[in-house]
């Protein structure tokens, strides 16, 4: 929520606890879930463009399939993989997140278990936000939105 310092760099420490000793994979490159998901037996980054210890993309197809927790860009989207991810993944607990997921069911009904997204009715201040010069970032202009299978 809005004014109360949450950011997206939180967004991986709800799940701190749960994916210890687990096997984790996050598709896209944040920065900050190797911290939050410090307690995973094993993680594993995958990404488009690797960065040193980031796993190509293309190992999705032989590492997913072994994962407890999937945590998937929404760039997914962009880039048209997220129907073969959510595949892929079909076993493990997954989650969509970013700011460019949509809040949208149809995305829990395709596979995910959560989606994380972000709202705002508030474009000038979004772009002041997103742009860094406001303290709370995109969070002055907006929330994070989370949807659930039951």
């Amino acid at each position: 929520p809005t004014g109360q310092g949450i950011t997206w760099g939180m967004v991986f420490d709800p799940y701190s606890t749960d994916v210890a000793g687990k096997k984790v994979a996050v598709i896209g490159h944040f920065p900050f879930a190797q911290k939050a998901l410090e307690a995973a037996g094993e993680y594993i980054c995958l990404e488009r463009n690797p960065q040193p210890g980031d796993y190509p993309d293309s190992a999705c197809e032989y590492l997913l399939p072994e994962m407890d927790y999937v945590f998937i860009s929404g760039s997914a989207f962009v880039n048209k993989t997220m129907p073969r991810l959510l595949a892929l993944a079909s076993d493990a607990h997954t989650v969509v997140l970013g700011p460019s997921t949509p809040a949208s069911p149809a995305i829990l009904h395709a596979g995910a278990t959560t989606v994380m997204s972000f709202a705002s009715a508030h474009p000038a201040r979004l772009e002041d936000g997103l742009a860094g010069r406001s303290l709370l970032g995109m969070y002055d202009a907006g929330m994070r939105v989370e949807l659930s299978r039951p």
